[in-house]
């Protein structure tokens, strides 16, 4: 099913003309960019947009729109996202102050046509997808490549908004009616055939032992019922294809004793967070967080080890973990593991009870963080880090060190709480190399 944007936008907004682009990386819409070309000159007075010079447009058809009918999708999500987007969008969001305390963009919400399964948003301008920054040779990549100071400055604001986002004090601030606006079932099923059920066949695809065990610990965590206390307002569908953030027309500098200054022509550099169709009460750190820091994670796998790029993507991730746990534990957030001194350090003698909130939800942490490790080693393209030999064994190594990587996550999980947190594994967590990116996110471990 395609979409007639041109006859949508005469019919709704006849006072002006648009010219319409259709946007690349959207999987379940069909979404474009419409830039203003002129107004009638009764439409200057009175016409809708007029204060508008682009829009986002997005129409979201019965099914994934990267797959086809074949993959039948409610549109219900659409409703999900008009419905978050109110939420956060200025004056009279009940939340429209979390993106502000951050500096983060939230695209505001213009127009929401139920009838036509239409979305118009405001246009956050030509930003990069965190994808597209973090990746090597892409055609939109641009940037210089001394930009360490400027994926500090980005991971610092949004790990801050994210725990916001993620905070008690959040979701509680919504009424049960605000609340019911996101329920949409069917985003279940949705996950558990895209996400859950082929983790054993991408195992097996590598031949990591005890393949449907792993798998298993996969499936029973998916099925796992939070209480509300243990829940919080989240995106739902969190990676670095929904981030946005400015990558041109920056001045890197090394000051006298060799660190990178980044300026932005003169400003700091924007940061968008897209995407909502999933949003409502669910996991944060071990939902949002998890599944964001195994795409990062792939991206530091697959920067060669050495290069900027590998060392950008490592301070990102490091900022972003650092920010969020320190503002979770100023909020009292239910999984921090322990309130530490500011210059007190992590033992690995300091695991949470077996029977706590706090051990449920980082080993589920883990467990997500695995398995979408293994999903999106498989699904995404990952060549652009490496020189095709011709053959396709550069990318099966790397895929192969990739899925390995989600295996071990499943397989420090343990098939209990009480085994994940115990003297034994929690000292291996706390020392392996391979634990470290999430270990410093959930406990603040350096």
């Amino acid at each position: 099913m395609s979409f007639d944007f041109d006859a949508y936008l005469a019919q709704i907004g006849p006072s002006h003309t648009w010219s319409v682009q259709h946007l690349e990386g959207g999987l379940v819409n069909l979404t474009v960019r419409a830039v203003k070309i002129s107004s009638s000159a009764d439409g200057i007075k009175k016409g809708l947009f007029n204060d508008r010079e682009s829009l986002i447009l997005k129409f979201a058809p019965p099914y994934v729109a990267a797959l086809g009918e074949s993959a039948p999708f409610s549109q219900t999500r659409q409703t999900v996202e008009a419905n978050a987007l109110s939420l956060l969008s200025p004056p009279s969001g009940p939340l429209f102050s979390l993106p502000l305390n951050s500096s983060v963009l939230v695209p505001k919400l213009i127009h929401y046509d139920p009838e036509s399964h239409v979305l118009i948003l405001e246009d956050l301008g030509n930003l990069l997808t965190l994808s597209e920054y973090l990746t090597p040779f892409s055609e939109k990549y641009r940037h210089s490549r001394c930009d360490i100071g400027l994926c500090r400055q980005i991971g610092l604001r949004l790990g801050q908004f994210l725990a916001d986002l993620h905070s008690k004090s959040t979701l509680d601030s919504l009424t049960p009616e605000m609340v019911l606006g996101f329920e949409n079932p069917s985003m279940i099923e949705i996950v558990r055939e895209a996400a859950v059920l082929p983790i054993a066949k991408y195992l097996q695809m590598f031949e990591i032992q005890e393949a449907e065990q792993l798998a298993e610990v996969v499936a029973e965590d998916f099925e796992l019922s939070f209480p509300d206390a243990e829940k919080s307002f989240t995106v739902g569908d969190l990676w670095t294809g929904g981030i946005l953030i400015s990558g041109t027309k920056m001045n890197s500098t090394f000051s006298r004793d060799g660190q990178v200054e980044t300026k932005m022509n003169g400003n700091e550099a924007s940061i968008g967070v897209i995407d909502w169709e999933f949003a409502g009460p669910g996991a944060g750190v071990h939902g949002d967080m998890a599944q964001l820091f195994a795409h990062l994670h792939l991206h530091l796998l697959a920067a060669e080890q050495g290069s900027l790029l590998h060392e950008i993507t490592k301070v990102l991730i490091e900022a972003i973990a650092d920010s969020y746990h320190e503002r979770s534990r100023l909020q009292r957030a239910i999984w921090i593991v322990a309130d530490l001194a500011p210059d007190e350090k992590l033992s690995a003698s300091k695991a949470p009870q077996g029977s706590s909130s706090a051990a449920r939800i980082l080993r589920s942490a883990f467990i997500l963080h695995g398995r979408e490790i293994i999903n999106n080693a498989i699904e995404r393209d990952w060549s652009a880090f490496y020189q095709k030999s011709g053959t396709g064994e550069d990318e099966n190594v790397l895929v192969r060190s990739m899925v390995q990587t989600g295996a071990w996550y499943l397989r420090a999980a343990k098939e209990t709480v009480e085994e994940f947190v115990s003297d034994e594994n929690w000292r291996h967590l706390c020392s392996a190399k391979e634990g470290s990116i999430m270990m410093r996110l959930l406990t603040g471990l350096k």
